[in-house]
């Protein structure tokens, strides 16, 4: 592969992981409805959903007590961690 597309490549990984990131960090937070911070949470939640969904699928969330913690985001992080590794060194 050319290198500018192996660097593109790896640009979108780390702008995916940092988005992910943001999406998580959004999803603690109590945003009003029509707030610009519910807005960007929802623009995250229409991009990560569809991949989120099916490792949910695969992976439940763990229970502890009286919630449960999704695992599903870690799963991503670990793929493109791994993705960065192959591609980009």
């Amino acid at each position: 592969m050319p290198p500018i597309v192996i660097e593109i490549i790896c640009q979108a990984l780390w702008i995916v992981n940092l988005l992910l990131l943001a999406w998580i960090i959004l999803g603690y937070l109590q945003a009003p409805w029509g707030s610009p911070i519910r807005r960007i949470r929802d623009a995250l939640d229409k991009v990560f959903q569809p991949i989120l969904s099916p490792i949910r699928r695969v992976l439940p969330p763990v229970r502890l007590g009286n919630f449960g913690l999704d695992l599903s985001p870690l799963v991503v992080f670990a793929i493109i961690y791994v993705l960065t590794q192959v591609i980009c060194r």
